[in-house]
C-alpha cells in the first residue's frame, strides 16, 4: 500500500510540474496581463472545474475507497468491472457536460465574467472555451494541474 501510495505522489509531482511547465510557456506566448492572456484564464477554468469535480468528486471521495474495498476482499474481478463501469460512466458524463459548456460557452462567459473584461476579451474566451472545453480535451484532464 505505501508504495502504491507513493507511486500516486510521484504522479500528482509531475503533473504539477507539468502544469507550471504550462503556465510557464503559456505566459512566454500570452503575457501576464493582455487581453489573450485573460481570455485564455476565463476559458481554461471551465474545463478545470470539469476535472476538478469529477476527478476530485467521484474518483476520491467514492471510486477509491470502493475499490480498495473490492481489492482487499481479493476480488479483481469485481474490482475491474467497477473500474470499467465508472470510467464509462465519468467518460459519458464528461462529454455530456463538455458538449454542454461548448455550446453555452457564451452565456457562461458573460454571466460569470462581464464585469472582468470588454466585449472583445468575452468574444475570445468564448472561443477559447468552446474549443477547452471539447470532450477530447477534457477527457484527457483538461488544463489542469
Amino acid at each position: 500500500m505505501a508504495a502504491q501510495v507513493e507511486t500516486v505522489d510521484h504522479v500528482v509531482e509531475v503533473a504539477l510540474g507539468l502544469g507550471l511547465g504550462r503556465e510557464i510557456v503559456v505566459r512566454q506566448y500570452l503575457g501576464v496581463t493582455t487581453l489573450e492572456a485573460t481570455a485564455f484564464d476565463i476559458a481554461s477554468r471551465f474545463p478545470e472545474a470539469i476535472f476538478l469535480i469529477v476527478a476530485g468528486g467521484a474518483i476520491g471521495s467514492a471510486f477509491i475507497p470502493t475499490f480498495a474495498a473490492y481489492l482487499s476482499r481479493e476480488d479483481e474481478e469485481g474490482s475491474w468491472r467497477l473500474f470499467s463501469s465508472v470510467l464509462n460512466l465519468l467518460t459519458l458524463t464528461t462529454t455530456a457536460i463538455s458538449v454542454l459548456v461548448m455550446l453555452l460557452a457564451a452565456p457562461f462567459v458573460t454571466f460569470f465574467y462581464a464585469d472582468n473584461i470588454a466585449q472583445e476579451g468575452r468574444l475570445q474566451s468564448n472561443d477559447r472555451t468552446q474549443i477547452m472545453s471539447s470532450p477530447a480535451n477534457s477527457q484527457c484532464g483538461g488544463t489542469s494541474q
